[in-house]
């Protein structure tokens, strides 16, 4: 589990080393070094963060010194401070935060169209279909058909 080490001295929150939070993984933790015993029992750890232009704060209730970190997504930096009572509060600290493949918007290509197109009329007139094109997956390898042989298409 990745822990984000936040020190907090007085009522000054900072985050020890370079961390760095890579959106859309749930197994990151909190690890507050306070520099006095404060109420261990009603501390709140509070995660503010700007997503679409909008400001949103989401508090963890924890106790100890150790919080889950919650999910963010879409997000380039979170601030993290903790409260305990009515009014013992800290400053934030600042951590950076790196967008996952999950963030980032994407759309399913289409297949190109002539070549599409000539698959659905061998198709639909129950006819068979000449391939003109070598055939492969997303990942590069080529496409096999029933038999095994790899789906040759000839242009």
């Amino acid at each position: 589990m990745p822990e984000l080490r936040i020190r907090i001295c007085g009522k000054t929150a900072s985050a020890e080393g370079d961390p760095l939070i890579i959106c859309g993984n749930s197994d990151y933790t909190a690890v507050f070094l306070f520099d006095t015993d404060r109420n261990a029992a009603d501390r709140q750890a509070h995660f503010s963060f700007f997503r679409g232009g909008v400001q949103h704060l989401l508090t963890v209730p924890f106790t100890g010194a150790v919080c889950p970190v919650p999910v963010l997504h879409g997000v380039s930096e979170v601030e993290i401070g903790v409260s305990a009572g009515q009014l013992c509060t800290s400053t934030p600290a600042r951590i950076p935060c790196a967008e996952s493949i999950t963030c980032l918007p994407a759309a399913d290509r289409p297949p190109q169209s002539d070549l599409y197109d000539e698959m659905t009329a061998a198709i639909a007139g129950n006819r068979p279909f000449r391939p003109r094109y070598a055939l492969r997956d997303a990942d590069g390898f080529a496409v096999r058909g029933a038999d095994g042989f790899v789906m040759t298409v000839k242009g």
